[in-house]
């Protein structure tokens, strides 16, 4: 009988154990799913200083809202880019939502560069890398890790990048080989990439910041350049 009831007793706890964790894992990722409808009549009611229009709004697929699920905070960003943009300018917005009664609630609009990615949910913290290009093959970069404080995205490090190599390519096609001379020796591409994240309670700890450098060597029918990668441990 005592042998019964410590196998009982076993039992119990285990299936106390099994039952716990289905339901915190339940109700860790219960969260109502945002209307992105309503989401839309957000921006065009309270986006009165949008850099894009109401139609723009209108007309825009659903797949080009990108949402975000924090805890307790939900951010839908919408990515715009205009032909005269600098990849730095924020020219983007993110409508910001509270979670109140298992309910979405409007909070506030926020400007916001072109591109977003979520890289620690927990802390709320984010990658944008953007990119552009203009015509002339000039491409400029910009690199920002943000903390969401509950109200706006607030940066911790950011950096910038370019890469002109097409852009002296052009100029020697075109034959103005005078121009593309006088940048001999420079570093005509400074691009950046940020990998490697690792965290801590309080935010970033760290992560590896990786240049891909190119140097105008000489001249022939093509630029001719050389190569310089680096890679370094930053701690913001």
């Amino acid at each position: 009988m005592k042998h019964l009831k410590n196998n009982l007793k076993v039992i119990f706890f285990w299936v106390s154990i099994f039952l716990s964790i289905c339901f915190i894992d339940k109700n860790d990722g219960e969260v109502p799913e945002i209307n992105i409808e309503d989401v839309r009549k957000d921006f065009i009611t309270h986006g009165e200083f949008l850099s894009f229009s109401s139609e723009y709004i209108k007309g825009l697929e659903k797949g080009k809202f990108s949402i975000f699920y924090l805890p307790k905070y939900c951010l839908v960003h919408i990515a715009y880019k205009n032909v005269e943009t600098e990849s730095y300018m924020k020219f983007s917005e993110i409508a910001v939502y509270i979670l109140d009664k298992e309910k979405w609630v409007y909070k506030n609009i926020i400007p916001y560069y072109y591109n977003l990615k979520l890289i620690d949910k927990k802390r709320g913290i984010f990658l944008s890398d953007n990119k552009f290009c203009r015509m002339n093959g000039d491409c400029n970069s910009y690199y920002e890790l943000s903390n969401f404080d509950g109200n706006d995205l607030i940066k911790i490090v950011d950096y910038k990048g370019y890469n002109k190599s097409v852009y002296y390519q052009i100029l020697l096609i075109k034959n103005q080989i005078n121009e593309v001379k006088q940048k001999m020796g420079d570093t005509i591409a400074n691009e950046i990439k940020l990998e490697n994240f690792e965290f801590t309670d309080k935010g970033v700890k760290s992560f590896d910041l990786k240049r891909n450098m190119l140097v105008l060597i000489d001249l022939n029918d093509s630029l001719v350049t050389k190569q310089i990668q680096t890679e370094t441990k930053e701690h913001p």
